[in-house]
């Protein structure tokens, strides 16, 4: 659901789903159960989007790309 929000609103897309990172690297979030999980993306010339890395967030703030 939260890819297909990403898909269709694309670099619109903003909080709570998504947020900038700074240097065009942005973050998607996604819960599951009590966890937040969060995939690292960028966007490429031709509305691509790159999914890169994932990981379960423990922290309070999200370590720099």
């Amino acid at each position: 659901m939260i890819l297909e929000f990403l898909e269709e609103m694309g670099p619109q897309l903003r909080e709570p789903y998504s947020k900038s990172l700074g240097d065009g690297i942005f973050e998607i979030r996604a819960k599951q159960g009590s966890d937040i999980s969060r995939v690292l993306y960028f966007f490429m010339v031709g509305r691509r989007i790159i999914l890169t890395n994932g990981f379960v967030k423990k922290t309070d703030k999200t370590p720099p790309p």
